[in-house]
């Protein structure tokens, strides 16, 4: 029984569960990072959600679908392209993303993957 819930442990720290993504590039708004998730469970599709700590006015993400802006846009929700939407178990997803900011530094970003669409 304690296996088991150290397993399911295991699982849900690594898909749904909130990450922190590092900003890789920074300058006068303007920035760009690399979120990426361990892949815990095989995904047919999937849907990861950034959250910001400020409002973004621009947002491109190549490998990802822009479904959904949220919260007076500090909050992005990406669906799979269709070339990427199945995803191994063990494997790691990352999404390239860039943007502009309203706040005088750089943003935080966190970020969580979801199983489905």
């Amino acid at each position: 029984m304690l296996r088991l819930v150290c397993v399911l442990s295991v699982v849900l720290a690594c898909v749904g569960a909130d990450i922190n993504i590092p900003i890789t590039h920074y300058a006068n708004g303007w920035f760009q990072a690399d979120g990426c998730f361990k892949v815990a469970q095989e995904l047919t599709s999937w849907t990861v959600t950034l959250t910001f700590d400020q409002t973004i006015t621009f947002f491109f993400a190549p490998e990802a679908t822009l479904k959904q802006t949220l919260d007076n846009g500090k909050v992005y929700v990406l669906q799979n392209k269709t070339w990427n939407k199945v995803q191994p178990v063990g494997d790691q997803l990352c999404i390239r993303f860039e943007g502009r900011g309203t706040g005088a530094s750089e943003p935080v970003v966190t970020g969580s993957l979801q199983p489905g669409s």
